[in-house]
């Protein structure tokens, strides 16, 4: 059979209605999720003593057996997963900077852009492949547990600014971009209100942004309708007070920025 890549985390749900057709769908909030597993994974083995993985440490094993984890989005459904590649690293003018011939093949292969690659570890097989699964789910746990999307229900609950907002009851998984810059992934919304629009609500709250690029993280507004599509809403994440939510964002732009976040994930986690 020819190889097959393994699909290690996904936003695209398959399910077999009659055990002849397979009905497709892409879950949003899965896609949230994904995007925050790719962010968070660097972060997660930083503070572990793991440099993360980096495109010129593969350079030197030119013609080694290495399975890779990496980040596409060029399937059908153009939406986030994180893949398991087996191959052979190559080093030549053609591959710049680097490329990977897949398994079972001599000439056919990927380039590992630096924005793609998530991880590597030497050899083939499933003991490889499990090694990349363990450390994605080893990522994933540090999300609070059920994701949803986010939907006008969700929103409307949200409670409008005539109140005395002093909680932020209502968390986003989403991403956000600056002009001229990269979307950042993994980034954590904290409502504590909105203020009712005529055309569309704008909420009220606390930005926790991964130390990944010039993001700040503080309080802040967003019009509900510039959320990018891929936001989940986390309906079992810790209630904060705005006071202890600013404090997460103090220690994310404090001295050790990667433990920061971690922590308030941890906070966010925290059983109900």
């Amino acid at each position: 059979m020819p190889y097959k890549p393994t699909v290690v985390l996904s936003a695209i749900e398959e399910h077999h209605s009659d055990g002849v057709f397979t009905h497709t769908t892409v879950s949003r909030a899965r896609a949230a999720m994904v995007r925050a597993v790719q962010a968070i994974y660097p972060l997660y083995f930083e503070t572990m003593s793991r440099p993360p993985i980096e495109v010129s440490d593969l350079m030197a094993r030119d013609g080694e057996k290495v399975t890779v984890l990496v980040h596409r989005h060029n399937n059908l459904f153009r939406t986030p997963q994180l893949i398991a590649v087996e191959g052979r690293i190559i080093t030549t003018a053609k591959a710049t900077p680097l490329g990977l011939i897949i398994k079972g093949h001599r000439n056919r292969g990927i380039a590992l852009a630096p924005t793609e690659l998530v991880d590597a570890v030497p050899g083939w097989g499933e003991t490889a492949i499990s090694a990349l699964r363990a450390r994605c789910e080893a990522v994933r746990a540090l999300l609070p547990r059920e994701t949803a999307p986010l939907t006008a229900g969700a929103i409307s609950a949200i409670p409008d600014d005539t109140a005395d907002a002093a909680s932020c009851t209502t968390v986003l998984l989403t991403s956000t971009q600056l002009p001229y810059e990269d979307p950042v992934h993994g980034c954590l919304w904290l409502v504590s209100d909105r203020t009712p629009g005529s055309g569309e609500d704008i909420l009220n709250g606390v930005l926790l942004a991964p130390p990944t690029s010039s993001l700040v993280s503080e309080h802040g507004s967003i019009y509900a309708g510039q959320l990018p599509p891929y936001t989940a809403h986390l309906p079992t994440a810790a209630a904060l007070t705005y006071a202890e939510a600013l404090d997460l964002a103090g220690a994310i732009n404090g001295k050790d920025p990667s433990r920061g976040y971690l922590s308030a994930l941890a906070r966010l986690d925290a059983q109900l």
